[in-house]
């Protein structure tokens, strides 16, 4: 009975270690998931960065070609004969706020992680204080 026993909490605490292996472990499948969505995220940046060097690279020739559009010339900064200069006071101060990424999915493995050893440590707990309550109530 005493084997049987050692044998079942064998196979129990395996089953949860592999769990732990397999499922959030740094190789582990939420870490792939993770990886593939950080692998798409990157080919659409280098798709976008593409698009953007081609756009550029067709400035650059109109340029090169004295090509230059009306658009271009205003943002530049060229005011036309006859056209007024309007100045908005306090017009330096605005900044815009740098958007930080943060890569809250890694924040949530790291979580689901540390979840998953408390569950784990609760579970065996349990189930070792009922094997034992369990053998003082059959002695």
């Amino acid at each position: 009975m005493i084997k049987r026993d050692r044998f079942r909490a064998f196979l129990f605490l395996f089953a949860v270690f592999s769990v732990y292996i397999f499922i959030f472990s740094e190789s582990g499948l939420l870490a792939r998931l993770r990886l593939g969505a950080d692998y798409k995220q990157l080919e659409e940046r280098i798709e976008r960065l593409d698009a953007e060097n081609r756009r550029i690279s067709t400035d650059i020739g109109k340029y090169s070609e004295g090509l230059f559009s009306h658009s271009d010339i205003i943002g530049a900064g060229y005011v036309s004969s006859g056209g007024r200069v309007i100045h908005f006071s306090g017009s330096q101060s605005l900044t815009l706020p740098e958007k930080s990424v943060i890569n809250m999915f890694e924040l949530e493995l790291n979580h689901l992680r540390i979840i998953w050893i408390l569950f784990s440590i609760v579970i065996t707990m349990y189930y070792f204080t009922r094997k034992q309550d369990g053998a003082g109530i059959n002695d």
